[in-house]
């Protein structure tokens, strides 16, 4: 909820306007959206945890056209955003510049920054996403931030370093100030601010809209298994088949409008294809430990399953002492072929200190496979690397990350790109195939961050190439050249990920994803991708 310009314990921003060379302490004029911040400590504050999604405080008393801002801000946790709003209309009109943060940026120290807008199509659009060298991603640390608008150009500095200038017209005229942060854990710590200064002639504006709220386009499909799903599959009468991290097993016959639900199966729980052939549902698995691939299959849209047989069985030699295999994505080609992307590992070497394990000791060493099939999954080709030639460079210093979870679609022209979760690299790691498969190129930095992307890839009718998972909160990332650039949409405030897409009509695109951890629930999204946007459908 929005509440209006009114007085509030908020005490803690100081306005210098410039034709008063002076500081200006003002208690009044603030509107919030989810509810009041509060002064947490002497001169800091932040929105309360127990507030949801976005929660913004609006500076209702002057708008700024062109202006300079400073202020600092800190990460309470992990999983937050800290942004400051500038030009805003209302809660669906205004630039953002966002810091914001998820487990994977801490872990492994790299820092991001962002300058985006919320145009009222629905989503955060970022105007350009940096990584910023020489700060550091560790919760409680304070950093400080300047900003400066003039005309539409955007300058930007955290401490101290310089981020490109961004230009946008957008929105041209003047508008009001204030900060914005959000939880992307559900109820929980957000981000804190202090010191916060505007230098800049105040300007005439239409008041401040507290009507409009931040749009949530998602719909929760189950309420009880959140964290993820496994790949969507569509059966021969239509139905979409999904299963919620191997718990429930979902059925829709209306493209994702709505769902049924029913505990799943030992079969039915696993990666679900369909057959071009026959049109039959085919589900695989792998034994962890023994690396033998299954098979079973449903000749009546996905009600009933055959036992499952094995169908093939993985070997690396005794060189690679991989104690896991995990499977992946599966995907089916234009000539019919099918590709099973895996990956494996060493074990971690764990230490229980009250009663709390650890990983210690060597470090777990990953290995990225893929394998095709052409007769349905029945046979299956021997492993391939997915770090292509020449990938066996045995220097003592010769290292590419631990890479885990792999997700990938085939372009329109026929290539195939597989994009791959890193450990300590701040991008998201990216490959091709030429030739379905056979052959990859080596594994370089991908173009972004991105994380717990599971099977939310898919190339659609006109060529659009989409990727889902987390960062910043729950993102997609669109491709309008087959891979080469993308653009960025923020579409939620959770961060679980873990998703799968799927096609449902021409250039729409049904994302199935882990939402947030508290309260836990599986969420979907019906996404339209443009030429030059991506629009929610709403359910």
């Amino acid at each position: 909820m929005s509440a209006p310009c009114a007085d509030s314990d908020f005490r803690s921003l100081t306005l210098a306007s410039s034709f008063e060379l002076r500081p200006q302490t003002d208690n009044q004029h603030w509107s919030f959206v989810e509810g009041p911040w509060k002064e947490v400590e002497e001169g800091i504050i932040t929105a309360p945890p127990d507030l949801g999604d976005e929660n913004l405080a609006i500076y209702c008393e002057h708008a700024f056209g062109d202006f300079e801002a400073e202020y600092e801000f800190r990460w309470d946790s992990v999983w937050t955003d800290a942004g400051f709003i500038f030009r805003g209309k209302d809660a669906r009109h205004y630039y953002l510049v966002q810091f914001p943060v998820v487990g994977q940026h801490y872990r492994a120290e790299h820092f991001w920054a962002a300058i985006s807008k919320v145009d009222g199509t629905g989503y955060i659009q970022a105007l350009d996403t940096q990584l910023v060298h020489g700060v550091s991603s560790a919760p409680q640390v304070w950093h400080h931030a300047r900003i400066r608008v003039q005309g539409h150009e955007f300058r930007l500095w955290v401490d101290g370093r310089p981020f490109p200038v961004v230009t946008d017209d957008t929105f041209s005229e003047s508008g009001y100030v204030g900060l914005y942060t959000q939880s992307c854990l559900g109820e929980g710590d957000r981000s804190s601010f202090r010191n916060v200064r505007i230098t800049g002639q105040p300007a005439q504006a239409v008041p401040w809209d507290a009507g409009p709220q931040p749009p949530h386009h998602y719909t929760v499909i189950d309420t009880v298994h959140g964290s993820g799903c496994k790949q969507i599959a569509r059966a021969a009468n239509g139905d979409l088949i999904v299963g919620s991290t191997g718990h429930n097993l979902l059925r829709s016959s209306n493209n994702g409008r709505t769902w049924s639900s029913k505990p799943a199966q030992a079969s039915e729980s696993l990666t679900l294809v369909q057959s071009d052939g026959n049109g039959n549902l085919m589900s695989f698995t792998i034994d962890h430990e023994a690396f033998a691939l299954f098979r079973a299959v449903s000749t009546d849209d996905g009600h009933t399953w055959s036992d499952r047989q094995q169908v093939a069985h993985v070997q690396f030699g005794p060189d690679r002492p991989f104690k896991e295999l995990v499977p992946g994505t599966m995907i089916r080609l234009q000539d019919g072929g099918l590709l099973w992307f895996c990956w494996a590992r060493t074990p971690h070497v764990r230490t229980i200190l009250d009663g709390r394990a650890f990983n210690h000791g060597p470090v777990p060493y990953f290995i990225n496979v893929c394998m095709r099939s052409d007769d349905d999954g029945v046979t299956w080709s021997d492993w391939v690397d997915l770090d292509g030639p020449p990938h066996n460079d045995f220097h003592w210093l010769y290292h590419k990350d631990h890479l885990s979870e792999i997700t990938a679609t085939q372009t329109q022209d026929g290539n195939v790109i597989a994009l791959t979760r890193p450990n300590t690299s701040p991008f998201i790691w990216e490959t091709w195939s030429k030739d379905g498969g056979r052959t990859w190129t080596p594994q370089a930095r991908g173009p972004f961050a991105l994380y717990a992307t599971g099977h939310a890839m898919c190339t659609t009718t006109s060529g659009y190439l989409l990727i889902g998972g987390r960062f910043p909160a729950l993102s997609v990332q669109v491709s309008r050249d087959h891979g080469m650039s993308w653009q960025r949409y923020q579409i939620d405030t959770g961060s679980w990920g873990n998703g799968s897409m799927i096609e449902v009509e021409p250039d729409v695109v049904l994302f199935i994803y882990g939402g947030k951890n508290h309260p836990q629930g599986l969420r979907q999204q019906l996404l339209r991708v443009t030429e030059d946007n991506l629009e929610p459908i709403e359910i």
